[in-house]
């Protein structure tokens, strides 16, 4: 497992719970932070109902890089 991070690509906002789970179930990641603000503002294990704008970075764990993602389905 290693650590990667992604620009959130959805063009609206969803709740960390929409994302966790769908990246969870979907590509057997784990979603461990988000930041809106750069790199030195990772919020690291958010609460699942706080909410993430477009062109937020998500951090998550998985074997593999997710280089194709289907931000329609948010």
């Amino acid at each position: 497992m290693t650590q990667y991070s992604m620009p959130f690509g959805a063009d609206k906002t969803v709740t960390v719970r929409d994302l966790f789970l769908k990246l969870k179930e979907e590509y057997a990641a784990t979603l461990i932070g988000v930041s809106s603000q750069g790199y030195d503002a990772i919020e690291l294990n958010p609460a699942l109902d706080q909410s993430v704008a477009p062109g937020s970075t998500l951090y998550y764990i998985a074997d593999e890089r997710i280089n194709q993602l289907n931000w329609d389905t948010f």
